[in-house]
């Protein structure tokens, strides 16, 4: 449902969000991926599938979340090789809290509908962040799976957060976002 939000309301504006006396626009701290579309949601094209130990590393990466604590509650130990990052768990989002120099994560996509389709990627970059993705265009069968490599690098560290989006394009008019928060940092 992230994949197919709208970031528009149904007049075709941007979202908006309370401030202390004002509207302003809505960012993902306040909307999310945007509002649901259920007609957009039973086709979304591509899903970012994460199943329960893809969390239970996510837990184990948590600085510091105690090890011991995640086998007594999930009943699972924390792997000897856990992922170095948060931002490693497979979801429709990429969020950095705290991006000095550069970093990559990986998304592994899936078509679910059952016909091949093309993609093309478009990025708009957060604020002092360059962001790379590759492959920018790709073909993916249906029922099948493709890795993304996600570059992000500090151009001028802003030290707030800032918003970005990675739009997949698909030819059979699939659109699937993802939103991207960077707090960067200098070193």
């Amino acid at each position: 449902m992230m994949t197919t939000a709208d970031r528009t309301n149904h007049f075709g504006s941007r979202i908006l969000a309370q401030s202390t006396n004002q509207l302003v626009p809505a960012t993902p701290f306040d909307m999310g991926a945007g509002s649901i579309n259920p007609a957009q949601a039973i086709d979304p094209g591509l899903i970012f599938d994460a199943n329960f130990s893809h969390y239970v590393d996510f837990l184990c990466a948590v600085p510091g979340v105690d090890h011991e604590f995640v086998k007594q509650s999930v009943g699972i130990r924390c792997p000897m090789r856990r992922r170095a990052w948060c931002s490693d768990l497979n979801t429709a989002s990429v969020t950095i809290s705290n991006l000095v120099g550069s970093r990559k994560v990986i998304r592994c996509v899936t078509n679910v509908a059952r016909k091949n389709e093309f993609y093309r990627v478009t990025v708009r970059e957060p604020v002092g962040v360059n962001v790379t993705v590759s492959p920018n265009f790709f073909w993916i069968r249906g029922n099948a799976s493709r890795h993304l490599r996600i570059w992000l690098r500090t151009i001028k560290a802003k030290g707030a957060h800032r918003f970005g989006e990675i739009t997949l394009h698909g030819s059979r008019n699939h659109i699937v976002r993802v939103p991207v928060v960077v707090y960067a940092r200098s070193r």
